[in-house]
């Protein structure tokens, strides 16, 4: 049965396209993949017999156990504020735009509530990430503006905008390396931070998306 498939490999490897180009089947099937002869070798290659020599390779390759693959990892998205860094698991978050003039919303705009935004057409709520992390600067008093994004978050259909001073990028984190914050962090009823971990010699808070959603619908709150 090989010493039939080497001869359909000569075939098209000969007199085919692949070889000097003189069979004159070319002119009907204008390639060789169209041809019966390429067919017929690929069907005889796939019902060959099975040799010994193949039955153990597969049995020794198949016994071996597989590599567990280490599933605990999160992805997030690393953006800074002022001068700390902190990440958001990706799947709360759907985009970083470029910064945009923010239309203030009459008797509603504050502190935290900056105003509307137009991303893609639609009118989105902006909220002072600044101010959701206490952080003694507000978005608009910050000088250097080179790095300034903003990032489009959103849970349970709930979509609200964020300005950042920087965004990193998205990480794969195992979360291995997450550890709990500092007691003294920990214990502020206004900490949003569920770990703590080092990327890039960069200490990287982990936000705790339940309190940043509820905190955000508080603000949003007419």
């Amino acid at each position: 049965m090989m010493n039939e498939i080497e001869k359909y490999n000569k075939c098209w490897q000969t007199i085919g396209v692949y070889g000097n180009g003189t069979c004159e089947k070319i002119d009907k099937y204008i390639h060789c993949r169209n041809c019966s002869e390429y067919a017929k070798a690929g069907r005889n290659l796939l019902n060959r017999e099975i040799t010994t020599n193949q039955i153990e390779e597969w049995t020794e390759l198949y016994s071996i156990p597989k590599k567990q693959e280490d599933s605990q990892t999160i992805s997030v998205i690393i953006f800074r504020l002022e001068n700390e860094w902190f990440a958001l698991k990706t799947i709360y978050f759907q985009e970083t735009i470029a910064t945009k003039p923010i239309h203030t919303v009459p008797f509603r705009t504050n502190k935290e509530l900056m105003g509307l935004v137009n991303v893609s057409g639609e009118l989105l709520l902006v909220v002072s990430a600044h101010n959701l992390f206490e952080l003694t600067n507000t978005y608009d008093s910050i000088s250097n503006k080179s790095f300034a994004r903003m990032i489009v978050i959103s849970r349970n259909n709930q979509r609200c905008v964020l300005p950042v001073d920087e965004v990193s990028g998205v990480r794969q984190i195992n979360v291995s390396i997450i550890q709990k914050p500092p007691v003294t962090l920990s214990k502020t009823p206004t900490s949003l931070s569920s770990g703590i971990f080092q990327l890039n010699n960069r200490s990287i808070g982990l936000i705790d998306e339940d309190k940043l959603f509820a905190s955000i619908e508080r603000i949003l709150q007419w």
